[in-house]
Protein backbone atom coordinates (compact mmCIF):
# COMPACT_ATOMS: atom_id res chain seq x y z
CA UNK A 1 0.00 0.00 0.00
CA UNK A 2 1.29 3.23 -1.03
CA UNK A 3 1.14 6.74 0.79
CA UNK A 4 1.77 10.10 0.42
CA UNK A 5 4.82 11.96 1.40
CA UNK A 6 4.78 16.06 2.20
CA UNK A 7 6.93 17.56 -0.24
CA UNK A 8 5.70 21.28 0.14
CA UNK A 9 2.95 23.30 1.99
CA UNK A 10 2.10 27.33 0.58
CA UNK A 11 -0.51 29.30 2.77
CA UNK A 12 -0.91 32.31 0.65
CA UNK A 13 -2.35 35.42 1.17
CA UNK A 14 -1.85 38.40 -1.68
CA UNK A 15 0.01 36.56 -4.11
CA UNK A 16 -0.47 36.45 -7.78
CA UNK A 17 1.10 33.09 -8.74
CA UNK A 18 1.52 29.55 -6.17
CA UNK A 19 4.47 27.81 -7.95
CA UNK A 20 6.21 24.87 -6.71
CA UNK A 21 9.14 25.04 -8.59
CA UNK A 22 11.26 22.19 -6.25
CA UNK A 23 10.07 18.59 -5.59
CA UNK A 24 8.74 17.23 -8.80
CA UNK A 25 11.41 15.23 -10.05
CA UNK A 26 11.56 11.36 -10.31
CA UNK A 27 11.88 10.41 -6.87
CA UNK A 28 7.89 9.45 -7.23
CA UNK A 29 5.79 8.33 -10.58
CA UNK A 30 2.92 9.98 -8.65
CA UNK A 31 2.37 13.79 -7.52
CA UNK A 32 -0.61 15.01 -5.82
CA UNK A 33 -1.31 18.52 -5.31
CA UNK A 34 -4.26 19.46 -2.78
CA UNK A 35 -5.91 22.84 -2.27
CA UNK A 36 -8.46 24.27 -0.27
CA UNK A 37 -10.08 27.78 1.23
CA UNK A 38 -8.73 29.64 -2.35
CA UNK A 39 -10.40 32.96 -2.69
CA UNK A 40 -9.78 35.73 -5.34
CA UNK A 41 -8.98 39.25 -4.78
CA UNK A 42 -11.45 39.56 -8.01
CA UNK A 43 -14.86 37.87 -8.29
CA UNK A 44 -15.82 35.51 -11.32
CA UNK A 45 -12.88 34.47 -12.23
CA UNK A 46 -11.08 31.19 -13.22
CA UNK A 47 -8.85 29.35 -10.96
CA UNK A 48 -6.05 27.66 -13.85
CA UNK A 49 -2.64 25.65 -13.65
CA UNK A 50 0.09 25.20 -16.28
CA UNK A 51 3.40 23.20 -15.43
CA UNK A 52 6.89 23.65 -16.53
CA UNK A 53 9.74 21.48 -17.92
CA UNK A 54 12.92 24.02 -16.81
CA UNK A 55 12.29 25.49 -13.50
CA UNK A 56 9.90 28.01 -13.93
CA UNK A 57 11.58 29.68 -16.99
CA UNK A 58 8.24 29.58 -18.63
CA UNK A 59 4.88 28.04 -18.06
CA UNK A 60 3.86 26.98 -21.48
CA UNK A 61 4.13 23.23 -21.64
CA UNK A 62 1.50 21.75 -24.47
CA UNK A 63 -1.20 19.88 -22.75
CA UNK A 64 -4.55 18.14 -24.05
CA UNK A 65 -7.68 18.45 -21.95
CA UNK A 66 -10.96 17.66 -21.85
CA UNK A 67 -13.32 18.97 -18.86
CA UNK A 68 -16.78 17.77 -17.26
CA UNK A 69 -18.46 19.93 -15.19
CA UNK A 70 -21.28 19.52 -12.86
CA UNK A 71 -23.73 22.67 -11.71
CA UNK A 72 -26.23 22.60 -8.52
CA UNK A 73 -29.34 21.42 -10.36
CA UNK A 74 -28.05 20.60 -13.87
CA UNK A 75 -27.32 17.24 -15.38
CA UNK A 76 -23.78 16.45 -15.12
CA UNK A 77 -22.94 18.15 -18.59
CA UNK A 78 -19.89 17.66 -21.03
CA UNK A 79 -18.32 21.38 -21.16
CA UNK A 80 -16.59 21.74 -25.12
CA UNK A 81 -12.98 22.44 -23.52
CA UNK A 82 -11.04 20.09 -25.23
CA UNK A 83 -7.57 22.01 -25.98
CA UNK A 84 -5.02 19.76 -28.10
CA UNK A 85 -1.60 21.00 -27.97
CA UNK A 86 -2.55 24.44 -25.96
CA UNK A 87 0.76 26.03 -23.60
CA UNK A 88 -1.93 28.74 -22.30
CA UNK A 89 -2.67 27.87 -18.13
CA UNK A 90 -5.32 25.24 -18.06
CA UNK A 91 -8.62 25.92 -15.95
CA UNK A 92 -9.79 23.82 -13.20
CA UNK A 93 -12.07 26.42 -11.55
CA UNK A 94 -14.55 28.41 -13.35
CA UNK A 95 -16.17 31.57 -12.45
CA UNK A 96 -14.97 31.77 -8.38
CA UNK A 97 -16.24 34.71 -6.18
CA UNK A 98 -14.56 36.17 -3.55
CA UNK A 99 -18.08 37.15 -1.43
CA UNK A 100 -18.02 36.45 1.66
CA UNK A 101 -17.72 32.78 2.35
CA UNK A 102 -17.35 31.74 -1.36
CA UNK A 103 -13.95 29.71 -1.75
CA UNK A 104 -12.97 26.64 -3.90
CA UNK A 105 -10.55 22.90 -2.93
CA UNK A 106 -9.45 20.36 -4.92
CA UNK A 107 -6.88 18.13 -5.76
CA UNK A 108 -5.00 17.43 -8.85
CA UNK A 109 -2.47 14.42 -10.14
CA UNK A 110 0.36 14.38 -12.26
CA UNK A 111 1.73 11.29 -14.02
CA UNK A 112 5.28 9.99 -14.66
CA UNK A 113 6.40 13.44 -14.58
CA UNK A 114 10.22 12.51 -15.41
CA UNK A 115 9.20 10.26 -18.19
CA UNK A 116 11.04 11.82 -21.42
CA UNK A 117 9.45 9.30 -23.53
CA UNK A 118 6.17 9.14 -22.97
CA UNK A 119 3.05 12.17 -22.10
CA UNK A 120 2.28 12.98 -18.49
CA UNK A 121 -1.09 12.38 -17.45
CA UNK A 122 -3.12 14.72 -15.16
CA UNK A 123 -6.03 14.78 -13.13
CA UNK A 124 -7.98 17.76 -11.37
CA UNK A 125 -11.33 17.22 -9.34
CA UNK A 126 -12.48 20.49 -7.98
CA UNK A 127 -15.50 21.94 -6.21
CA UNK A 128 -16.19 25.61 -5.29
CA UNK A 129 -19.07 28.09 -4.71
CA UNK A 130 -19.81 30.76 -7.01
CA UNK A 131 -22.94 31.63 -6.28
CA UNK A 132 -24.15 27.62 -6.42
CA UNK A 133 -22.58 24.42 -5.67
CA UNK A 134 -20.08 23.83 -8.78
CA UNK A 135 -17.73 20.69 -9.43
CA UNK A 136 -15.13 19.85 -12.49
CA UNK A 137 -13.32 17.32 -13.72
CA UNK A 138 -10.01 18.13 -15.62
CA UNK A 139 -8.34 15.07 -17.31
CA UNK A 140 -5.53 15.00 -20.27
CA UNK A 141 -1.61 14.90 -20.35
CA UNK A 142 1.09 16.82 -20.78
CA UNK A 143 2.96 16.44 -24.33
CA UNK A 144 6.10 17.76 -23.67
CA UNK A 145 9.42 15.20 -24.30
CA UNK A 146 11.12 16.56 -21.50
CA UNK A 147 10.73 15.73 -18.15
CA UNK A 148 8.43 18.13 -15.72
CA UNK A 149 9.42 19.55 -12.76
CA UNK A 150 7.48 22.62 -12.16
CA UNK A 151 3.31 22.99 -11.44
CA UNK A 152 1.83 26.61 -10.98
CA UNK A 153 -1.08 28.16 -10.26
CA UNK A 154 -2.89 31.64 -10.68
CA UNK A 155 -6.23 33.19 -10.74
CA UNK A 156 -7.64 34.69 -14.68
CA UNK A 157 -7.37 37.77 -13.39
CA UNK A 158 -6.39 39.60 -10.10
CA UNK A 159 -4.05 37.85 -7.13
CA UNK A 160 -4.96 35.03 -4.94
CA UNK A 161 -6.46 36.55 -1.84
CA UNK A 162 -6.07 33.46 0.27
CA UNK A 163 -5.32 30.14 0.04
CA UNK A 164 -3.78 26.59 1.11
CA UNK A 165 -2.20 24.20 -1.65
CA UNK A 166 0.16 21.16 -0.32
CA UNK A 167 1.99 19.29 -2.76
CA UNK A 168 2.64 15.43 -2.52
CA UNK A 169 4.72 12.75 -3.26
CA UNK A 170 2.99 9.30 -3.72
CA UNK A 171 5.63 6.68 -2.25
CA UNK A 172 6.24 4.17 -4.51
CA UNK A 173 5.67 0.57 -3.36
Amino acid sequence: MSSLKLINTQTVSGVALVNFISGIDSTYDVYNVKFFNVTPVTDNVDLQVNWTNNGGTDWDTDKVTATFKNVQGLVLQYQSDIDSDQPSYQGIVQQQGNNGSECCAGEGFLFNPSSTALVKHIMFNTTWEGGYVQNMYVNGFLTSASAVDGMSFKFSSGNIATGTFSLYGLVKS
